[in-house]
């Protein structure tokens, strides 16, 4: 379990970079801090754990491929969010 901590940390990394660079523009449409977090750590968890389990790595394994799959898909998720929270202003 510890192991799979570090995809989470890594999606919340990036749920956080997310809102911080969203806050530039002070765009009032933008998702909270907590729900960025959230969808990133989330992305993350799922895209390095379905990789593993994909590639045969073992549930709990941290191998930098997936490692980087899970980074990927937690910015793919990011986006989608950003893109239904602009939808849903409009």
């Amino acid at each position: 379990m510890p192991r799979m901590l570090a995809y989470a940390v890594a999606g919340l990394v990036v749920g956080w970079l997310s809102w911080q660079f969203g806050r530039v523009g002070q765009d009032p449409d933008q998702p909270s801090f907590f729900t960025q977090a959230l969808f990133g750590a989330i992305g993350a968890v799922v895209g390095g754990v379905g990789l593993n389990l994909v590639a045969g790595h073992g549930l709990l394994a941290v191998e930098p491929v997936s490692f980087t799959v899970g980074v990927v898909l937690a910015l793919v998720v990011l986006g989608m969010l950003q893109v239904g929270a602009r939808r849903r202003a409009d």
